[in-house]
């Protein structure tokens, strides 16, 4: 049977692993009355707690910090729908799209008339009204 020699030291991930044990038996037994009047006082009776550990090997001694922190768990959300980034951006708003566009009287306004000075007058092109390859193939003009 071999005899430990007692002069040696323990292995340090050992030592570390011994050393946060401890560190949080005390701290939860030292908040375990805080812990037990924030779950009481919980609208769903749940309580985050989170032990932290700092284990700094910098200096000839190791130094191991444990922290603990405890709340009621809060659960939120944010949705955002993005722009497709493969597609370019022709038109920002509605107006830019349709810069043409009389404005439309509003709904039961019978004696409103369009104004005649801003109404813009279209350009036949030379193509005529022939549909272009794009619509007689079915195909998007993007592809």
């Amino acid at each position: 049977m071999a005899v430990k020699d007692k002069g040696k030291a323990k292995p340090i991930f050992t030592q570390i692993r011994e050393a946060i044990t401890k560190a949080v038996d005390e701290l939860f037994n030292e908040h375990s009355g805080e812990i037990s009047q924030v779950l009481d006082e919980a609208e769903d009776k749940c309580v985050a707690v989170t032990f932290g550990v700092k284990v700094d090997c910098s200096e000839s001694e190791p130094m191991v910090t444990t922290g603990i922190r405890f709340s009621q768990s809060v659960t939120d959300k944010r949705v955002a729908r993005l722009d497709d980034p493969r597609q370019i951006t022709l038109f920002k708003t509605a107006a830019e799209a349709n810069p043409e566009q009389e404005e439309l009287p509003a709904a039961g306004d019978a004696d409103a008339k369009p104004d005649k000075k801003t109404r813009k007058t279209k350009i036949k092109s030379d193509a005529g009204d022939a549909p272009s390859a794009g619509a007689a193939t079915g195909k998007r003009a993007a592809e």
